[in-house]
């Protein structure tokens, strides 16, 4: 534990990386998004996509892509064992998950009774869950992406710390060989209605939270099962 705890504070310290760099790209995105969207709404009545949450979520996945490659063999040089890194890299995407979570949340509430920053904005608003909610449930469904990307780019590192850009690029190859093997099988099968209709009767947080969140449980699997043989 003595361990685990040693590896999460390292992190933490690190906060350029950890938290400086996602929360300046996020507010940078942020802002470039309300300006798109204030200029749109001269124009047209639609509300576009925006990729505020998308962009945090994906600067915070390839933060654990660095963690990985560059402080792996670090501690190990150490005495950290190598199960006590991968303990360590969960505790801190569930902290992370957590605190980003709460950011989310409270900037939500902000949207809220600002009426959208004063502009009729909606940047946070997860209108699935509806307007009357749980701010609880709006932390879990906010965090649960956070989890999952964060085993993604653990993942990814593990690969390129035991097989280099291989591995990584094995790894790409066989998304896409599962992805495009499962799009055929549907299509020959007619199935996409049916696909339609099963996505459609999930209940929203077990979209939003659930399933990514029982993803992340095979992710952290396979980025321990090539860890436990990189070598230093």
């Amino acid at each position: 534990m003595d361990q685990v705890l040693g590896v999460v504070r390292l992190q933490l310290h690190n906060v350029r990386f950890g938290m400086v760099l996602p929360l300046a790209c996020f507010g940078a995105v942020v802002l470039l998004n309300m300006a798109v969207l204030v200029v749109n709404r001269m124009s047209s009545d639609e509300s576009p996509f925006t990729s505020v949450m998308l962009t945090l979520y994906l600067t915070v996945g390839l933060g654990y892509i660095q963690i990985t490659t560059q402080t792996f063999r670090f501690v190990l040089g150490m005495g950290v064992t190598r199960r006590a890194f991968a303990v360590a890299v969960i505790v801190l995407a569930v902290l992370d998950a957590a605190g980003y979570g709460a950011l989310l949340g409270v900037l939500r509430l902000v949207e809220w009774a600002t009426d959208g920053w004063g502009l009729g904005l909606a940047l946070f608003r997860l209108d699935e869950l509806g307007s009357t909610a749980n701010p609880l449930l709006h932390w879990l469904v906010y965090g649960a992406p956070i989890v999952v990307l964060a085993m993604v780019g653990a993942l990814v590192g593990a690969l390129y710390t035991r097989w280099a850009t291989v591995g990584v690029y094995a790894l790409v190859v066989a998304v896409l060989a599962v992805l495009g093997g499962a799009a055929v099988l549907v299509t020959l099968a007619d199935g996409w209605s049916a696909v339609g209709a099963w996505l459609a009767a999930q209940p929203p947080l077990a979209l939003s939270t659930g399933y990514p969140l029982a993803l992340a449980v095979p992710l952290a699997a396979a980025g321990w099962l090539v860890l436990r043989r990189a070598t230093p």
